[in-house]
């Protein structure tokens, strides 16, 4: 029906338009009522009309009025009447086809711009619908922010989940639509959250998969978990723009509760067997070496240590299923940095012998207190120097240094070992993560001591990250905050 009535308004627009463009040749090139005569300049009348033509009508409809206007002239002019009657007849068919030439010329130039115009937003129009499409069909939400922090885009996913529609979030500065907060329930602070680092430009592409969980809160007040991907938009090397994409995670937290918690049955029911193993192979160990052969002496000390690489398993994962299940909690004391450095490399005197390392120690000046459990500081240098020592070649040496740098502590350890490859450093943080040459040198390994380290220092406000090269080496960077006195 719309169609239809367009269809019908053009061809109404069409027949006025003819009428009107008749009636003023008629005019002009007739001479009624001596018009041309009083004032010749009238004349002119007809490129405003033929104009007109060409901007609201195709090249066929411009030329179709182009010819009537023609006919009507030439009429006028043979008739001997209009603004070409002076001369003889043939110098006033020439100077009527210079006009008309003109007159059709600039009708149809602007004919033809005015077509690839509109060609050029039709397919524009076309290219935005699509996209407009692209986006309602996806299910993340999906919210377009200008340069001053408006919202000029929010597609049908975004508005289910923040429970807004969308003529309620236009037009709005972000901030107070996207209420963020921690999985405290405390609010971001605003130079803290994703969206204002884009707009500042420090980075091309922010993916927020860090150990906190950002929530969004919804219009009832209600919140939800949501994985978060914010874009910046550039132009000329300024941010124009940024695009906002977040999804509800509620069923993949549930799932990792869930999984959590049956990981954290099977490790407390895995660890009473285990414990009694080792009870009674140190009872044998202890009662029984006079009387075995070296072969059977050899096959005890591999069960046992097996028996121990299981506990120190199952340990680790009681820790990781109390990390995501939130009831790590670490206690708010002071730690000694150097002490526990020192208490931990005498944990592992035993494993640096046997591989023929040396620690050099560099500790610059009085190191304060840091705000750390000192089990947890323990577990980040543990894991740390683990590594080290496992994948340091022998007869090297491993660099222990810590120094303060105002408000922090920085610890470093550099080993001379195999490093890691650049295709996986990104993925050195992640759960179960080892790259194919630690697998290679050290099948036995599980892959969660670095990311418990971290986790840990995401908990107290520190940091870790790393410098390597494949072969060459690795070091690790950790700050601690400074504890309050």
């Amino acid at each position: 029906k719309t169609d239809q009535k367009a269809s019908i308004g053009k061809i109404f627009e069409a027949v006025t338009f003819c009428i009107i463009l008749v009636v003023v040749s008629k005019i002009i090139f007739f001479n009624l009522f001596n018009i041309i005569d009083k004032n010749p300049s009238l004349i002119y009348l007809i490129f405003p009309l033929l104009i007109w033509v060409a901007l609201r009508f195709d090249i066929r409809g411009s030329t179709l009025f182009v010819f009537v206007t023609t006919t009507i002239a030439i009429s006028g002019t043979i008739l001997g009447k209009g603004p070409f009657r002076y001369g003889n007849l043939s110098d006033n068919l020439l100077l009527l086809q210079i006009f008309i030439g003109a007159v059709a010329l600039t009708t149809l130039v602007l004919s033809v711009a005015s077509a690839e115009r509109k060609k050029t937003i039709r397919a524009l129009l076309r290219e935005r619908n699509e996209d407009e499409a692209l986006l309602e069909s996806l299910g993340e939400g999906v919210m377009a922010i200008d340069r001053d922090g408006i919202i000029i885009h929010c597609n049908s996913a975004a508005e289910d989940m923040l429970q807004v529609p969308a003529e309620e979030t236009l037009g709005r500065r972000y901030d107070t639509v996207l209420l963020l907060e921690d999985e405290k329930g405390n609010r971001i602070e605003p130079l803290e959250r994703p969206l204002e680092q884009a707009f500042l430009g420090k980075t091309f592409r922010t993916t927020v998969t860090t150990n906190q969980t950002y929530y969004y809160v919804k219009q009832d007040k209600t919140r939800f978990p949501i994985a978060l991907t914010v874009s910046p938009i550039f132009m000329d090397k300024k941010v124009v723009g940024v695009v906002n994409i977040f999804r509800d995670i509620t069923a993949d937290k549930e799932i990792d509760r869930a999984k959590n918690e049956f990981i954290s049955v099977a490790s407390h029911q895995l660890r009473t067997p285990l414990s009694t193993i080792k009870w009674h192979m140190d009872l044998l160990r202890s009662d029984h070496t006079e009387t075995l052969t070296k072969n059977q002496k050899e096959h005890m000390k591999e069960v046992y240590e097996s028996n121990e690489r299981m506990i120190d398993l199952v340990g680790t994962l009681l820790s990781i299923s109390k990390i995501e299940m939130g009831t790590y909690v670490q206690k708010k004391t002071k730690s000694d940095a150097i002490q526990i450095i020192r208490d931990t490399l005498r944990d592992f005197k035993e494993q640096i012998t046997s591989k023929g390392l040396s620690i050099q120690e560099h500790f610059e000046g009085e190191i304060p207190p840091v705000a750390i459990d000192p089990k947890f500081m323990r577990i980040v240098f543990q894991n740390l120097l683990s590594n080290s020592i496992r994948y340091s070649r022998t007869r090297t040496h491993i660099q222990i240094s810590i120094e303060r740098q105002d408000s922090l502590v920085l610890l470093k350890i550099t080993d001379h070992g195999c490093g890691i490859a650049l295709k996986d450093q990104n993925s050195i943080f992640k759960r179960f993560f080892r790259t194919e040459k630690a697998r290679t040198l050290k099948p036995d390994g599980n892959g969660l001591g670095l990311y418990i380290a971290k986790f840990v220092l995401d908990q107290v406000g520190g940091r870790i990250w790393f410098v390597s090269k494949e072969d060459k080496g690795t070091t690790f960077f950790v700050t601690f905050p400074l504890a309050r006195a």
